[in-house]
């Protein structure tokens, strides 16, 4: 979309303040623990773009909060398993030999949207170690939520995603429906279904000696194919998800840990049936 397009469908310029307001409607108060995933230019036109998203957010936790956003790159993979797009595979060797190792302060999110990568460069921003699916975090429980991301099973009950859980952090979705919730994908660690199952992933981390070395971990193979149907069908059985329309997007808020369990759930008695 066209910044063209976005002042086009905008009835009325989005500012900080507004955002702010919207958000407290939706149940975001100080002290929460939020997990945000976001489109930009589902807010129509907002003066001060990404920036002012964050910093109405920021203000929305307090000091006694932590805005929590996914920074995966999952881009940063063997290129053998790309598929949206793939590339030829005679560049696979020029790819796997060259692809820069994971950074925590340089590599750029992959698919995240505006607003999450300039989240990650904001200052006090940390950042987890996963080469792949890393979160970044900033306010009073940040560092305790990043410090531990251990490769297998990056999404799962030991990741940020998990003490997230743990904490009954909120989920907002902002402009984007439950296929990029990334909350759901904890549920699939969670629940036991048919025809589940393991791959080995690998990234590019830097060794002990300052070169790149590819290094393999186990993950769950993961799918977000039933995501929306799984939101559609939380909302119509009454789970309390708080919603607003701004501009025509849709803003959704809810506890995460109901979510997920809900997921949890419904995996286990649709999927592979």
């Amino acid at each position: 979309m066209t910044i063209i397009d976005i002042i086009q469908r905008t009835k009325q310029p989005m500012t900080k303040d507004r955002l702010y307001e919207i958000w407290r409607r939706l149940g975001i108060e100080r002290g929460d623990k939020l997990m945000v995933h976001s489109s930009l230019s589902s807010l129509g036109y907002v003066i001060g773009g990404a920036s002012a998203v964050i910093e109405s957010l920021i203000a929305a936790v307090g000091e006694s909060g932590t805005l929590i956003m996914p920074s995966q790159s999952t881009d940063l993979s063997n290129p053998s398993g790309w598929g949206n797009p793939p590339v030829p595979e005679d560049w696979w060797p020029l790819i796997y030999k060259h692809m820069p190792p994971y950074d925590v302060d340089r590599t750029p999110t992959c698919g995240m949207g505006a607003i999450a990568e300039l989240f990650r460069t904001y200052p006090n921003v940390c950042r987890s170690k996963h080469p792949q699916t890393s979160f970044c975090a900033l306010g009073k429980d940040a560092q305790r939520i990043m410090e531990m991301h251990e490769l297998d099973y990056g999404l799962g009950p030991t990741s940020p995603l998990g003490i997230c859980y743990e904490h009954d952090a909120k989920v907002l979705l902002i402009g984007v429906d439950y296929d990029r919730c990334t909350a759901l994908h904890l549920a699939e660690y969670m629940a036991s279904y048919p025809g589940k199952s393991e791959e080995r992933n690998s990234a590019p981390l830097h060794s002990e000696e300052g070169v790149s070395l590819w290094t393999e971990w186990t993950d769950i193979s993961l799918d977000t194919d039933d995501f929306i149907e799984i939101g559609q069908s939380y909302e119509a059985e009454g789970n309390e998800v708080a919603k607003a329309q701004v501009n025509g997007g849709q803003m959704r808020a809810m506890s995460m840990r109901p979510l997920v369990d809900y997921a949890a759930h419904w995996m286990e008695q649709h999927r592979g049936t």
